[in-house]
């Protein structure tokens, strides 16, 4: 069978499957199923990617909220330190005023920094928000051993977080006392006004404190429960107005392809019809491809001796030097020419000629068994052996295999002043491509000594002696 009888034949058989039995029918028959699952589906995406967004919302607003706390605390108690402490340890103790944590059991008392800064942040918290405050160290003085030390694993983290790098903030969600809370932590820094208080003070448990060093963790803690649960209460709402106007799409849509179910038939033969133009065509351009490849390879292809030709070596030469760059290997150039070729053509005949180069480019081909190694006729009587992750001496043992195996041939040539038989004259070269060289430079290393070999005497094998 010829190749385009075999095309139509194909078409024939594609057209019979098509007319039998059409996807189209099958999607408009259960369209309102499929619509139905893909409606679902939606609906599902659109719940978990709302009700992550909401989330990522409810985390990233009490980490913000958290934060103005710390801050609106932090100014707070830097205020009151400067404002209040400073001026009365320079000026109220001798009129008896006392700074202290228990004030309210005394007389003319107020409270410390600290102790002053809890309460506002219990104030600022309020009940119903359920935030709070803690302030608390490795260095709690007695009063606050119980329930300002590190007594948890958060507060422990923190203080090893915060003491590597008190620039940054520490924080986690977790489970508080029965709620889903963030508890977020900044650096106390050791300020300038308080270096003397806490190293002076009778019941202090660290005496050697600097400015700038980490004298405390400032916790808030906020519940994020309520949230939480308001944010899924609307994304639930959503959802269910998301379904229902999914529904009216669905019996939309459902009247429409009812519609259609009854063109389907119609349909069907136009698609038919346009399946089988298009396949026609499909298979003619498969037939002229391989019509193309096969004139590419006679294109690449030496018509008297079957060997691949000149614009197939310069191909894999480009392509070989190319690798051969890149992974730093020898690439070997063997030239080889027919000794006394002219003279041979003048008195046997180019048909006898044309006979020696086919003789010699069947037996040549038989030496060239890797697949890497090219053999091609470079032009007349010229021939060229490209050998890719060769070196020097291997390329020179296989250019000897050569030149013995066409002497060995034996074919006649009575007017030739080398050898009574047909001899060759090889010139090999061998490179490793550097950055800046071109693959000219192998050719021309080569041909020199394809001449060099054909001065020495013929019927052997120069090798370039590179720089």
């Amino acid at each position: 069978m010829s190749s385009k009888a075999a095309v139509y034949d194909d078409l024939q058989q594609f057209t019979t499957k098509n007319k039998k039995k059409s996807g189209f029918d099958t999607v408009v028959k259960n369209s309102t199923y499929y619509l139905s699952v893909l409606f679902g589906l939606t609906a599902v995406v659109i719940y978990f990617y709302l009700n992550a967004l909401a989330n990522t919302q409810v985390r990233d607003t009490a980490i913000k909220n958290a934060q103005v706390y710390l801050h609106a605390l932090a100014e707070f108690r830097s205020l009151y330190t400067s404002e209040v402490v400073v001026k009365v340890k320079n000026h109220g103790t001798s009129h008896g005023i006392e700074i202290t944590h228990d004030y309210k059991d005394k007389e003319n008392a107020i409270p410390l920094p600290a102790t002053l800064s809890m309460m506002l942040g219990s104030r600022l918290g309020g009940s119903e928000s359920g935030v709070s405050s803690r302030l608390y160290s490795p260095y709690p003085f007695p009063w606050r051993v119980s329930d300002q030390g590190l007594n948890d694993d958060f507060s422990r983290q923190a203080w090893l977080a915060l003491q590597a790098d008190s620039s940054r903030s520490y924080y986690s969600f977790e489970v508080y006392k029965g709620k889903m809370s963030l508890r977020y932590a900044r650096a106390d820094i050791m300020q300038a006004s308080c270096v003397g208080c806490h190293n002076s003070h009778t019941d202090t448990p660290k005496n050697d404190w600097k400015i700038g060093d980490v004298r405390g963790v400032l916790e808030i803690i906020t519940p994020i429960d309520s949230d939480i649960g308001s944010v899924n209460s609307m994304i639930q709402h959503t959802l269910l107005l998301l379904i229902l106007i999914l529904f009216l799409a669905l019996m939309g849509i459902r009247s429409v392809m009812k519609k259609l179910n009854v063109r389907s038939i119609e349909a069907r033969q136009l698609a038919v019809q346009a399946a089988q133009i298009n396949r026609k065509l499909e298979l003619e351009v498969s037939y002229r491809k391989d019509a193309q490849q096969k004139l590419l390879e006679m294109s690449l292809t030496d018509g008297l001796t079957g060997v691949a030709n000149r614009r197939k070596f310069d191909q894999e030469l480009l392509a070989e030097w190319r690798r051969a760059k890149r992974d730093g290997t020898d690439l070997s150039l063997i030239m080889l020419d027919v000794d006394e070729f002219k003279a041979y053509n003048d008195n046997y005949g180019h048909q006898s000629g044309d006979e020696i180069l086919s003789a010699l480019a069947v037996a040549i081909s038989d030496k060239v068994q890797r697949i890497t190694d090219h053999f091609c006729r470079y032009g007349g009587e010229e021939f060229v052996l490209l050998l890719a992750n060769t070196s020097s001496k291997e390329a020179q043992q296989l250019a000897e295999k050569v030149r013995l195996c066409v002497e060995q041939l034996a074919l006649q040539h009575r007017y030739s002043e080398t050898s009574k038989v047909v001899t060759i004259s090889l010139g090999l070269a061998t490179l490793k491509p550097a950055a800046g060289s071109c693959a000219e430079e192998l050719i021309k290393a080569a041909d020199v000594a394809l001449y060099a070999a054909k001065d020495a005497g013929r019927n052997r094998l120069e090798v370039h002696q590179g720089d």
